[in-house]
């Protein structure tokens, strides 16, 4: 007979946490959705970039302020990587939308959209004519890619390129 191991996961919706970036600092996240067993999660990701954890606050964190919007694995929360902080004061998942994804492969375009209740169950797949820049890449990023792509992002919006002489 097989044992079964459950794991207490440590996050939940709203829980907010701090990660490291690739080239230095840390970023701050929000679980938007996650299924029940964990896994694979809905998150949106924030700036400044904080010099250490300590600096991070659990206060005035919106979606519409986020930096990256993405459904990302849990092996940061999972390994301690990433750090939970706390929860979003009177979290409410409608006020952290789940987000259509655009699919860009070879000129063709797909929108997709996944399940509110398991992030990587997706509901919608339908074929348009145009891209939509305005919506993040469909896609699973490991914890990795998203220190790779919120370093980036933050670095782009905060440190821009000195005037060349």
């Amino acid at each position: 007979m097989k044992q079964r191991f459950s794991r207490k996961l440590p996050y939940k919706e709203g829980s907010v946490f701090c990660f490291p970036l690739r080239d230095g600092g840390y970023g701050r996240g929000v679980v938007a959705r996650s299924g029940k067993r964990g896994g694979c999660l809905l998150g949106y990701f924030f700036g400044p970039i904080l010099q250490s954890p300590q600096e991070a606050t659990i206060d005035g964190l919106s979606a519409t302020k986020s930096v990256l919007c993405c459904i990302f694995g849990d092996l940061g929360l999972m390994d301690g990587t990433w750090q939970v902080m706390g929860q979003v004061p009177n979290w409410d998942r409608s006020l952290w939308p789940n987000p259509d994804f655009m699919s860009r492969s070879n000129g063709w375009y797909s929108l997709v959209h996944y399940s509110d209740d398991n992030p990587v169950h997706e509901t919608l797949r339908m074929g348009v004519e145009e891209d939509d820049p305005t919506l993040e890449d469909d896609g699973l990023y490991g914890s990795g890619a998203v220190e790779i792509e919120v370093s980036r992002r933050l670095r782009k919006t905060e440190s821009p390129e000195l005037p060349k002489a």
